[in-house]
């Protein structure tokens, strides 16, 4: 999994669970160690999956017939295949459980 994916999937994380602010989370995981393309692909992932949560979990939960409950691969996997032009099968190899 890219260097983006794994801060995007770590900030989602947290916000889910500690309910952490996605900016606070953002900028403590993107350190100049991170290039620059990775930081506004992991930006562009938070925050895609935030503002577009609600419509995230309507699509799978109905594609997958049961409520979504928390699954932040999936969340970042149907943005990033909807809303990045980022090819689906491919979007989250190796995603965390």
């Amino acid at each position: 999994m890219s260097p983006a994916r794994k801060i995007a999937y770590e900030v989602l994380r947290r916000v889910e669970a500690e309910g952490a602010y996605a900016s606070d989370r953002l900028h403590a995981e993107l350190g100049a160690r991170v290039k620059a393309e990775d930081a506004g692909l992991a930006t562009e992932l938070v925050m895609g999956v935030l503002r577009w949560r609600r419509l995230l979990d309507f699509l799978l939960e109905r594609q997958l017939k049961k409520p979504v409950g928390g699954w932040i691969c999936r969340w970042l996997w149907r943005y990033a295949s909807a809303y990045i032009n980022c090819d689906s099968s491919n979007a989250f190899q190796h995603a965390p459980p």
